[in-house]
């Protein structure tokens, strides 16, 4: 398993605001799973919603939780 945690304020689908990395939370999640090979599930969360994904499949259909505060 690969897993991507931000803060709470970040927006998972929004493009980081780094001089070098302009590549979203799940984007780079994927990167790193790609590189690392085999790997079953992706984890990607900013602790209000946890996003699974079927790392097999390598595709943008997530499992969703949200959290209600």
């Amino acid at each position: 398993m690969v897993v991507e945690l931000k803060g709470s304020d970040f927006d998972l689908d929004k493009p980081q605001n780094r001089a070098n990395d302009k590549r979203t939370p799940v984007d780079q999640v994927f990167d790193y799973a790609q590189h690392m090979g085999d790997i079953d599930w992706i984890l990607v969360s900013n602790y209000n919603e946890f996003r699974l994904y079927n790392g097999t499949l390598m595709v943008s259909t997530y499992h969703l939780l949200a959290m209600n505060y």
